[in-house]
């Protein structure tokens, strides 16, 4: 039998067309997280070459220059940016696990550390060994940067990248960047990854803006093997002192912009983000909005506030969250219930606010009748009991009451001569409650506006006698900005954001409310642990 064949020149043989290059895996950019606000680089090179130390040394020089730069670590390691903060920091991937991956529930100082000179540091880590992606951790971070508007005053981005093998999720950052450098030696294997990576760079240019940069010569005086390679390349070369490395001195003293309300460093408002080392790295979501004890009600009688339609959208979600998908979470973070380090933060944060609290209240409270504004699981009812006092304690929760009243029970034979609790569930305005020597609302009214703080403590006065303790969320401008997103970004299941509040604007509107003539504030403080932060103002009468 006869056959019939057709010779097809080697050359004219067309593959499959491939987004970038001719990798199996190639992970796409989303346009929505495109990084359009900054100039964007991207260093890579094998490992152990000094890409982190190079990388460093760039944002620090960046910074001198008066430039507001953002340094992403994509290396398992997260080891990237320890020469600018002095400490290993938590990786995005490790940050969004403990919120479940519900990335909403973040705050941008949740996985934005500062560092020398301000610059901001980022670690997206890497998926465990063997599973995952790398390309999806990168996306994940430059999402929520983006989410969080902190690449819109940014000037530089560095990623640092893990670059002995450019997989198609490694080299995901360069869908991002403009120029990319590659860091070698003079060396057979350091010279073999940069051809790897320059071939990857020249993938990724056939749909991406990035472009080829150069080569940085790092921890070899010669260069001999690496000027042949760029001969034949045409790349052009820059060198790095042998040894070279970035030891910034750290400032003598650093703003915590959560602590101190303001910014840290000193240039203008380019570092929003709290210095590193004042807060554990370990963080719980729900603290990230200032973590109260319970759900909180807003809604007297004869208070137009709570006729207001976005009040009314809110309490549902109060409740739903409060009484129906947090109620375990609650139960645990409030008990002595072994926690991880994330939670263990809040819960010490919550501890020591209702110490302070406490503290500002009268040792003895025989006689004194104390209304526990939102009392969740009825810490703060027990303790004033214990001193003496007839208590009110009320939430939204039904959940939450009982359980307070279960715990309680065990505390009846500590309770001081006159002390008695009387639990309620429902509206902590209602007038029927009657009237009291003090009212304390610990992290009751974060979820309110500053005018709706206001109405709610004028329902309080008329039937206060001495004082009125409260906290709010001061207003910082990290706070700010994740209030701003997080209304873009609704979900069913996530817990009633905050709204972040200026304590200068809440104390001027104490001095002109109407109802609260006869009223002055007195001390206030601040309690930040890690993702806790909270203020708490109190309210006497003159």
């Amino acid at each position: 039998m006869k056959m019939d064949v057709t010779h097809i020149p080697v050359d004219e043989i067309r593959r499959p067309t491939r987004p970038d290059g001719e990798g199996s895996l190639q992970v796409q950019l989303d346009p929505s997280v495109k990084i359009d606000t900054a100039k964007v680089f991207a260093i890579y090179g094998k490992g152990g070459i000094g890409k982190s130390t190079t990388s460093s040394n760039l944002s620090a020089a960046f910074s001198k220059m008066g430039k507001r730069v953002l340094q992403i670590g994509c290396d398992p390691k997260h080891d990237s940016t320890f020469t600018l903060t002095k400490k290993m920091l938590p990786t995005v991937i490790d940050i969004l696990e403990t919120v479940d991956f519900h990335a909403e529930e973040l705050r941008p100082e949740d996985f934005v550390f500062e560092g020398y000179n301000g610059v901001m540091c980022v670690e997206a880590g890497g998926p465990p060994a063997g599973t995952g992606c790398g390309g999806y951790v990168v996306g994940q971070t430059v999402k929520l940067l983006k989410e969080h508007h902190l690449l819109e005053d940014t000037d530089v981005v560095i990623f640092d990248v893990l670059g002995d093998v450019v997989c198609g999720g490694f080299a995901a950052p360069l869908q991002h960047a403009e120029r990319a450098m590659i860091v070698t030696a003079n060396d057979f294997d350091s010279i073999f990854a940069m051809n790897r990576i320059v071939q990857a760079i020249g993938a990724k240019a056939k749909n991406y803006k990035v472009r080829l940069g150069g080569v940085i010569a790092n921890r070899s005086a010669a260069t001999d093997q690496i000027d042949k390679y760029n001969e034949r390349t045409g790349l052009r070369l820059g060198r790095a002192p042998a040894g070279s490395r970035c030891h910034p001195p750290q400032p003598a003293e650093e703003v915590h912009a959560l602590r101190d309300g303001g910014h840290a460093g000193d240039r203008g408002g380019a570092a929003r983000i709290p210095a590193p080392g004042r807060r554990d790295v370990d963080r719980r979501r729900a603290a990230a909005r200032g973590a109260a004890e319970g759900p909180r009600d807003l809604r007297p009688a004869g208070v137009r506030l709570m006729d207001h339609t976005s009040y009314r959208a809110r309490r549902g979600e109060i409740e739903h969250y409060f009484d129906r998908t947090a109620v375990q979470a609650w139960e645990r973070l409030t008990s002595d219930a072994p926690v991880g380090r994330i939670r263990a933060t809040v819960r010490a944060g919550r501890d020591r606010m209702r110490a302070m609290l406490l503290d500002w209240l009268p040792q003895d409270l025989h006689g004194a009748r104390l209304l526990d504004a939102g009392c969740g699981t009825g810490a703060l009812a027990v303790e004033a009991a214990r001193r003496g006092a007839e208590v009110v304690a009320i939430d939204l929760s039904p959940t939450l009451v009982e359980l307070a009243v279960r715990r309680v029970a065990a505390h009846l034979d500590t309770f001081a001569a006159g002390g008695r609790i009387d639990f309620r569930s429902g509206d902590m305005l209602a007038a029927e409650l009657g009237r009291f020597d003090h009212v304390v609302a610990m992290d009751s009214l974060i979820h309110y506006e500053a005018s709706d703080v206001l109405r709610a403590l004028e329902a309080w006065a008329p039937r206060v006698s001495r004082s009125m303790l409260i906290t709010f969320a001061p207003r910082t401008p990290a706070l700010a900005a994740m209030h701003a997103v997080g209304r873009l970004f609704p979900r069913g299941d996530r817990a009633p954001a905050i709204e972040p509040v200026a304590e200068l604007a809440l104390k001027r509107g104490l001095l002109a409310a109407p109802g609260l003539q006869g009223f002055a504030d007195g001390r206030c403080e601040r309690i930040a642990s890690g993702f806790y932060t909270s203020q708490a103002l109190e309210i006497v009468r003159s």
